[in-house]
């Protein structure tokens, strides 16, 4: 039996992606090469983790992970009451 936490992080990693994504991975991996190379650990660890964040894919959501609705699909919103206030 699968757990649904890995099951969430692989459809993660193998869907939603574009050149911003790629973009996104690509610098942190090439600075991870640089800065292994050059011994400069501070840096691996700091684009390591920018390279996980990149790769699992959080974005500017207030959710941390945003996922474009497709064409078509039904977007479900729910109605606001709002109350006036008056200042006298």
């Amino acid at each position: 039996m699968e757990n649904n936490g890995i099951r969430i992080l692989i459809q993660r990693l193998t869907t939603n992606w574009n050149v911003a994504r790629v973009i996104r991975v690509l610098i942190p991996l090439l600075i991870v090469i640089a800065a292994f190379k050059n011994g400069e650990w501070l840096f691996v660890g700091i684009a390591s983790v920018m390279l996980v964040a990149a790769l699992v894919g959080p974005g500017a959501c207030s959710t941390g992970y945003s996922m474009p609705y497709k064409p078509g699909e039904e977007v479900q919103t729910k109605d606001i009451d709002y109350e006036e206030i008056k200042n006298d």
